[in-house]
């Protein structure tokens, strides 16, 4: 029987998350995939090190009534965000993310001139709006997984991927929302 090492086994995985037009038979090939190679690996003390002061969690909201212009409003199930929530939450199905990100649709962002838009959150975390994401399904992933290994949410533009750099609408300092001495 032919093996893979982990190094060409996540080799592959990357392959089959990047795919453009992965069903959700790979998808789920892909799921199935990252789960052995999380369960084999026993992860180095320079990975524990990152994982104590990464982020848990986070919410991945993703506008389903975002459309063009030209896009018809109807049939609701064919506008390009709820297209695109269904990727990114199959996405994050296949992925090692799974456990540390919800997916959420969220009816509207208000971002109609530069659809598709998602918003990034976590408590204590800077938060992100993003728009103009189309079909950006994999690069979401992407900067989901940058997000959550950084520190407090910073997403320097640097280490983002190259179609998240442009497209940032807008972030949000952590703590807001929280009274007066209850966040300090």
């Amino acid at each position: 029987m032919w093996q893979l090492t982990n190094q060409e086994s996540e080799m592959l995985l990357r392959a089959l998350e990047r795919a453009p037009g992965a069903d959700a038979e790979m998808l789920l090939a892909a799921a199935s995939l990252r789960r052995h190679l999380d369960s084999t690996s026993a992860g180095t003390s320079e990975d524990l090190e990152a994982e104590s002061t990464a982020i848990p969690s986070c919410t991945l909201h993703v506008c389903t009534s975002c459309r063009p212009r030209s896009a018809p409003r109807e049939p609701r199930e064919e506008r390009p965000g709820l297209r695109l929530y269904q990727a990114v939450r199959a996405a994050i199905e296949a992925s090692s993310l799974k456990q540390r990100v919800d997916v959420r649709p969220a009816d509207c962002l208000s971002l109609c001139p530069r659809p598709c838009g998602v918003a990034l959150s976590s408590p204590g975390a800077w938060s992100y709006l993003f728009g103009d994401q189309g079909s950006n399904a994999h690069d979401i992933v992407e900067c989901v997984r940058t997000y959550l290994g950084s520190t407090g949410g910073h997403l320097p533009r640097d280490r983002r991927p190259e179609t998240m750099r442009a497209n940032i609408l807008g972030r949000v300092p952590p703590g807001l929302g929280v009274p007066r001495g209850e966040g300090t």
